[in-house]
């Protein structure tokens, strides 16, 4: 008699723990497969230049061919209306030619605060971000003058 009631339960808790073990184990598949990865933060060193000015190659100010030569891009040019509305980014040095990063909005703000309406340079405005990349757009966490 005691047989005939403990086989239904053990069937009975086996298939209780077998799917809740399944169930268990489809929600760590499933929440660790669209859990997007961290994109890893590092140290990107180059000149500040806006969008508008990377685009069209040369600066507003000065003829500057902004893609051979960052270094030379104007401040002044930096802070016109529609080159600072086209938002900023980094030209940095790969081999031997420039590419540019874009920022994306908030890590632009934060460079115009913290480097544009403070420096003193004229140009040459090299600096130095921590930063994660997605599709060649910058992240940043700090931003800081190089001199």
């Amino acid at each position: 008699m005691k047989r005939q009631i403990l086989k239904p339960l053990i069937t009975l808790s086996l298939i209780t723990t077998l799917s809740l073990g399944t169930s268990t184990g489809a929600f760590a598949l499933t929440s660790s497969t669209n859990a997007a990865p961290a994109a890893a933060e590092k140290e990107y060193v180059g000149y500040l230049i806006d969008a508008h000015c990377n685009k069209v190659g040369k600066s507003e100010m000065g003829n500057i061919e902004v893609k051979k030569s960052p270094e030379k891009h104007q401040t002044a040019c930096l802070k016109m209306k529609n080159c600072m509305d086209s938002g900023l980014g980094l030209m940095v040095k790969e081999d031997k030619t420039y590419k540019f990063y874009s920022f994306d909005k908030a890590s632009s703000k934060k460079a115009d605060d913290t480097i544009m309406m403070k420096t003193k340079k004229k140009f040459n405005n090299k600096v130095a971000v921590k930063a994660s990349v997605k599709n060649n757009v910058l992240t940043i966490s700090s931003i800081k003058e190089v001199k």
